[in-house]
């Protein structure tokens, strides 16, 4: 039985944090698997951004790139990730703000 609706986010993003890869290797899963969780709660799980490892912060930019079209994303998002002290979160944000922004929003 696989239930994991039993995890919330902020946990989820603790094993991202897991010096075990394989942790964090599950955590990302998680993120495939609940697509739309990750969108509904987007707030929350931007915190895989700041992870400690840069795999799990890899996995996260892909992530996403990939699964977040423009409807998900809205400005206070883009400019909290391009706010980040990493600068390749930095980077991350002001790479989607170029791709995502819209003057209707401002």
């Amino acid at each position: 039985m696989n239930d994991d609706t039993r995890f919330t986010l902020k946990q989820i993003i603790s094993l991202a944090n897991h010096e075990f890869l394989a942790v964090r290797q599950w955590s990302w899963s998680f993120y495939k698997n609940n697509v739309g969780r990750i969108k509904s709660d987007r707030s929350h799980a931007l915190g895989i951004l700041d992870a400690k490892w840069d795999d799990s912060r890899e996995f996260a930019f892909h992530f996403f790139q990939t699964e977040f079209t423009d409807e998900d994303w809205d400005t206070d998002c883009l400019v909290g990730i391009a706010d980040s002290v990493r600068s390749d979160v930095e980077s991350f944000g002001k790479n989607l703000i170029m791709k995502f922004f819209k003057k209707s929003r401002a």
